[in-house]
């Protein structure tokens, strides 16, 4: 019977103890979620006329400076290039990037068409929350 009452007692004491450390946790994760760089995007219209890509859009995002970048396939067409969208009163800036085509760009790849990848950073310089937009090469005007 001392067993038992021994055992019981661990067990409160073990579980007593355990009820500190989920709030603690739940608030830790509560604040890097505040403090993380996030970018969304919508009304998002792109065009390619003449050698240019012509992308339009919306950005929410919690930071100054949000990047870009152009790939097709496996090749890096475009650098990672930074922009800051409009400043607005409401949640959302509107944006406009106008990238010039790259010679290295192949639009005979039906394949593997490029891919415009808009992002933020984290503190360490990491690529966080990446939204992917195809570039359709066919309508051209």
């Amino acid at each position: 019977m001392k067993h038992i009452l021994i055992l019981f007692a661990a067990v409160a004491f073990l579980v007593g103890c355990s009820g500190g450390d989920e709030t603690e946790g739940t608030e830790n994760q509560a604040a890097e979620q505040e403090s993380s760089p996030a970018v969304s995007l919508r009304n998002i219209d792109v065009l390619t006329t003449g050698g240019e890509i012509q992308l339009t859009a919306e950005a929410k995002t919690t930071e100054d400076e949000i990047y870009y970048k152009m790939e097709q396939g496996e090749t890096l067409l475009v650098e990672e290039t930074g922009f800051s969208p409009e400043e607005s009163e409401q949640e959302w800036g509107e944006f406009q990037l106008n990238i010039e085509m790259p010679e290295e760009l192949d639009p005979s790849d039906e394949a593997e068409a490029p891919i415009i990848t808009i992002f933020a950073k984290d503190q360490q310089g990491e690529l966080v929350n990446p939204n992917y937009i195809p570039v359709d090469m066919n309508m051209d005007e």
